[in-house]
């Protein structure tokens, strides 16, 4: 494998419905205050800077198992996944992450038994619930009794 360039900058989204900040492990001088993507927005990153928060298991970039599962921003470079260990160079094993795609895979779900039980098992921080309520207007999904059931166990109200 080729010597990557540590100082190559890399788009790093924001997947959370807020505003993330986190300090940066490179500091950029006295007057740097951090990293802020804001909500539906990027950042570009080092290479360095972001393999140091995979490192320091910052957990907007490794999510709550330390594999990048429920991460709170998404690093949108195969490379640098690999090197958290996210995701394999074969493409076997991918990043865990909350996606529109993923989200119309459940409102497909014909049972409401079984969409309930995967809702369940697939959202669970503060940021999933946001997301997939956000995005059931936004993706156009209107199943009435889904919709019911997402609003009660999120405790987000879907506009109209």
């Amino acid at each position: 494998m080729p010597e990557l360039n540590m100082q190559e900058m890399i788009k790093v989204k924001n997947l959370a419905g807020w505003d993330v900040s986190f300090p940066r492990i490179f500091c950029n001088g006295a007057n740097d205050t951090g990293v802020n993507i804001k909500r539906n927005n990027f950042v570009m990153l080092s290479r360095a800077e972001i393999n140091a928060q995979f490192d320091a298991q910052n957990v907007h970039f490794v999510g709550e198992d330390g594999k990048g599962k429920r991460a709170r921003v998404y690093v949108e470079n195969k490379d640098c996944r690999i090197y958290a260990g996210f995701e394999n160079a074969e493409g076997t094993v991918k990043q865990d992450i909350l996606t529109d795609d993923k989200i119309r895979e459940m409102f497909e779900i014909k049972a409401m038994t079984a969409f309930e039980e995967e809702v369940k098992g697939r959202i669970v921080t503060d940021a999933e619930k946001e997301k997939i309520v956000s995005a059931i207007k936004r993706l156009g999904l209107n199943d009435f009794k889904k919709i019911q059931f997402i609003e009660k166990y999120t405790g987000y109200t879907v506009e109209s």
